[in-house]
């Protein structure tokens, strides 16, 4: 499994998009994503990237090969068939083909 780096998403605060980069706070209350202020809720930490490369962050949804809509979450992917589970990664090549982004 190659690493994926350390980066966040966030909803600027004044309105123009997001802000990708760095997670940083500001006068202990603030959240700051390099230098544009962002909604606390709106935070997405990436996870990694989809078949088409884009980048993926928690709460996007992602739509496999066969249909079935995902989650994404830092922890990977969780799928259960008849009670078994397992966690995909997106990072993880041999699965990555599967997985594309459908909406944030």
């Amino acid at each position: 499994m190659k690493g994926v780096p350390i980066k966040f998403r966030g909803k600027r605060i004044d309105g123009n998009g997001y802000a990708y980069g760095d997670l940083n706070y500001k006068y202990d209350r603030d959240i700051w994503i390099d230098d544009f202020e962002v909604y606390v809720n709106s935070v997405a930490q990436l996870v990694g990237y989809d078949a088409d490369n884009n980048e993926v962050y928690e709460g996007d949804i992602l739509v496999n090969d066969t249909g079935k809509e995902f989650e994404a979450s830092i922890k990977g992917i969780i799928t259960c068939i008849d009670n078994l589970c397992y966690r995909r990664y997106l990072d993880d090549l041999k699965h990555k083909k599967y997985y594309r982004l459908k909406g944030r």
